[in-house]
């Protein structure tokens, strides 16, 4: 009966596009908080493009009054829906002031305006702005805003909101106020206010021009130590976007708040980004190397969004990736300069390759841009940030360093101010690179799914051949993809893995199939093929096991390198004596390897997990008979390089003070992964608890852990006590036990609803949920696919309660399920069923769309 009575689903399609009949020079809010009535006044003053009726977007508000030119409206004049408000008639300009209410205190959903750890926080993007006041909440209005925010002072000392700070004082009653204007027009989306009881750390930047900037953290007064990290973050991406972009800083301050309870990992709002705390407070106590680097990306993403994103935001949520995927792309050629340019692109073709070709490869898969949706904060994807940044950098590979600057020199310069589109940025490519023809590069936005790129490969008489072909699988309504750009970098190696001079190249395949022929060669060589993984695809080019063991221990190209080795490592896994065999060699040479860069070393010898091996399978999979095939797998290789390991774990130790620098990073990621492969071997596990006992840092406690937690040993449990008693009073690091537990090869879903019933767990927080729940059922191969689907029974109980409480993290939890039809018909079918008894009561777009796309 529920199913009937819930709404169907509205489709917006990009074709429908129609630009909104208003402008909107000046919003003028007026913002009277209280946790559980907070009183919005909107003055708008608007001009219109055509006569008639206008539309504003309002949910989940309660309706005071409207005035139009300071006349109340009578009832005749308007109308309201749960979906908005609509002016029947009125003037061709004027100013219309709309007063609502809501309750933050009850905001579970985190949309728009709530209450996080007794502190004000807002979230608008995407069409969370419409629960704070009326207004056209869409991206191509934009206007200039000005805030004024009263508050008990007592309770909410700091009042904080985009752009530069005109005024504060003291009101009656106890009462304060703060009026914020950001000068530069942004839309709805990007509106941030914050207020309540926070320490704040301070800096400064001196631009390019020689302005100087504020810099300001706002945290809990106990956290600010651990945002200093952060803070000689902002000022390195500040620097770098000056000096790679041409980007200056624009207000007079840039400030970042801390967020216990956020739904994302942080928000780019002018002026005031918001963050996850998870991806700002940090330093060598309470972090691992890993959780810095991302801390340093991730402020690094969303100041860079100051000019990819606000400057020049996205016309609609279709063309999202323009801002992300651009930004994604910035961030990451920001990581390769500040440290291991070959290390951070190995992450970031891994993190692609393992997690969104596996969203390609399902029923969510959808375009970079896609043509339609029904709830927008489902295409927060890896297919639009990672395959979008993809793109940009493939077109940086075709136009080359110096265009490519060019290119986008022009589109901010043109675009700033206003809502542009993908096409907009193609356009700017296209006209610095007239003699290149990038009309087909449009079909990277369009076709959904990963192209496969096949390779053969000739010798003869001197003559080496190689013949390219490329199609793109059929996915959900999209069937008979057109060929797209491929740009493929590659070298020639000889069989001492030594590049052949000269042969070095970037060949584009711009058709179904093309030849690429390289002449005076004594003998057939060793191609190098996608170089950098020079395009988003799948590379099927049949090697020798002697080819790929030459290869991933000799190009000098990383992630060349690290690509033979897995797929080494996937052949061994699936039972190739020859590749097991060369498999042994490989890790012999990489462990003997003395000249590599530690931390690439590192990822070379880390092998496939579950899923990556799964999703590279042409059958259907039986998870448990995959996960003891990969045990086996590593066993094997561990035993018959034992000594080795041993050696090359007693040389990596760390020594001296630690520092968070390079060196030193390599040093303790290499010795992490292979502290990981030894504690296979109960008679190691010891090795673990010396490393977490005599460790000077949260890193190389955190390896000791991520070692022991793959098994039972007693000890395990003991220093998973000795961690949560050391660390319960900092959230983030109950936030890496609660994980722990979750990733547990041997949890059962028994013990999870044990530990979502823990004094130290709340079920309402984004981050305990991604925890312990996200980190189950995405994170934990063996745990979760068990044969008697209580894993998929557990994930399902979770996503239907959240379903009503914080529909978008309910939603990130269906990715666990959505791949089911892979899998071998009993698990299948256990799968199949946990997603039809969410379907039956699910109430919220987010989740119903996602289910709808699972099970048809």
């Amino acid at each position: 009966m529920l199913r009937d009575a819930l709404p169907t689903l509205t489709t917006r399609h990009r074709g429908d596009y129609q630009p909104y009949p208003l402008v909107f020079a000046e919003l003028h809010l007026h913002i009277r908080l209280d946790p559980h009535r907070t009183v919005v006044s909107n003055r708008m003053h608007f001009k219109r493009v055509a006569s008639g009726a206008f539309f504003l977007h309002g949910e989940k508000q309660e309706w005071i009054a409207a005035k139009l030119d300071g006349v109340v409206l009578s009832a005749a004049q308007y109308s309201l829906s749960e979906q908005g408000f609509t002016l029947h008639d009125g003037p061709m300009q004027g100013v219309l002031e709309i007063c609502t209410a809501h309750n933050p205190q009850a905001n579970t959903e985190f949309e728009g305006l709530y209450v996080s750890s007794g502190n004000f926080t807002t979230q608008c993007e995407a069409e969370g702005f419409r629960r704070i006041t009326y207004f056209a909440d869409r991206p191509d209005v934009m206007s200039v805003y000005t805030v004024h925010i009263e508050a008990d002072k007592k309770a909410y000392p700091v009042l904080l909101s985009n752009g530069n700070l005109l005024s504060h004082n003291d009101l009656a009653d106890g009462w304060h106020a703060a009026v914020w204007q950001d000068p530069h027009k942004k839309p709805s989306y990007l509106f941030a206010l914050v207020a309540g009881q926070m320490g704040v750390l301070e800096d400064q930047f001196i631009t390019q021009s020689g302005r100087a900037v504020l810099l300001q953290i706002y945290a809990q007064q106990k956290y600010l130590a651990q945002c200093q990290f952060g803070m000689a973050c902002i000022k390195r991406a500040m620097r770098w976007d000056e000096v790679h972009y041409g980007r200056e800083y624009d207000l007079d301050r840039f400030m970042i708040y801390a967020a216990h309870d956020f739904n994302m990992g942080a928000m780019e709002n002018k002026g005031l980004n918001i963050f996850n705390t998870k991806f700002i407070l940090g330093d060598q106590h309470s972090a691992s190397d890993e959780d810095l680097g991302l801390i340093d990306a991730i402020i690094a993403h969303e100041y860079f969004h100051n000019w990819s994103g606000n400057r020049v935001t996205c016309r609609d949520w279709f063309q999202l990736s323009l801002k992300e995927g651009f930004t994604v792309f910035r961030d990451q050629s920001y990581t390769e300069t500040v440290g291991s340019e070959s290390v951070a692109r190995i992450e970031a073709v891994k993190f692609l390759q393992d997690q969104q070709f596996k969203e390609d490869a399902g029923p969510q898969a959808h375009s970079v841009r896609p043509e339609s949706y029904q709830e927008i904060n489902n295409f927060y994807t890896l297919t639009v940030y990672e395959k979008g940044a993809e793109l940009i950098r493939m077109f940086k590979t075709l136009l080359g360093e110096a265009r490519y600057r060019r290119a986008t020199d022009l589109y901010f310069e043109r675009h700033d101010g206003s809502a542009a589109t993908c096409d907009d940025f193609m356009q700017a490519m296209q006209e610095v690179a007239p003699e290149l023809d990038l009309s087909t590069f449009s079909r990277w936005y369009a076709q959904a799914g990963t192209p496969v790129l096949q390779v053969e490969e000739q010798f003869s008489a001197g003559r080496y051949t190689l013949n390219f072909k490329q199609h793109t699988p059929d996915t959900p309504h999209q069937t008979h993809k057109l060929p797209v750009p491929i740009p493929v970098r590659l070298a020639l190696l000889n069989h001492a893995g030594e590049e052949l001079p000269g042969t070095a190249r970037t060949h584009v395949l711009m058709e179904t199939s093309n030849t690429l022929s390289i002449e005076g060669l004594a003998d057939k060589p060793v191609a190098s093929l996608l170089r950098g993984f020079s395009a988003p695809v799948r590379l099927e080019f049949a090697r020798s096991e002697a080819e790929l063991f030459t290869l991933a221990c000799h190009d000098s190209d990383g992630c060349s390198r690290f690509d033979a080795a897995q797929q080494l490592a996937l052949l061994s896994i699936n039972g190739h004596a020859e590749a097991t065999q060369r498999y042994h060699a490989f890790l012999q040479h990489a462990l003997s390897d003395h000249h590599t860069d530690p931390a690439a070393l590192a990822y070379f010898i880390r092998p496939p997990e579950a899923g990556s091996v799964a999703l590279r399978s042409s059958r259907l999979v039986d998870p448990q008979a995959l996960w003891q095939a990969r045990e086996q797998f590593r066993r094997t290789a561990y035993e018959n390089q034992q000594t080795l390991f041993l050696a090359t774990y007693a040389r990596t130790r760390p020594a001296g003070r630690y520092e968070y620098q390079a060196e030193q990073i390599a040093q303790r990621a290499l010795n992490a992964e292979v502290l990981h492969w030894l504690c296979q071997d109960p008679a190691h596990h010891h090795l673990a608890e010396e490393a977490y006992a005599e460790a000077d840092n949260f890193t190389d406690k955190w390896s000791a852990l991520l070692a022991l937690n793959q098994s039972q040993h007693p000890r395990r449990a003991v220093l998973m006590q000795q961690f949560i008693a050391q660390y319960e009073d900092n959230p983030l690091l109950v936030d890496k036990w609660l994980s722990l537990q979750a990733t547990c090869p041997q949890v059962d879903s028994g013990q999870l609803q044990s530990l979502c019933q823990h004094r130290l767990y709340d079920g309402l927080n984004p981050n305990k949920l991604r925890a312990l729940i996200g980190a189950y059922g995405l994170r934990n191969w063996a745990g979760f696919h068990r044969a008697d689907g209580s894993g998929y029974q557990f994930i399902a109980e979770k996503i239907i309660a959240l379903d009503r409480q914080n529909p978008q993290i309910a939603a990130r939890l269906l990715g666990s399920l959505d791949r089911w039809r892979s899998f071998t018909p009993a698990y299948a079918t256990l799968q199949q069923q946990a997603l039809e008894a969410i379907a039956e009561v699910a109430v919220s777009n987010n989740v119903r769309e996602l289910v709808g796309k699972a099970l048809n």
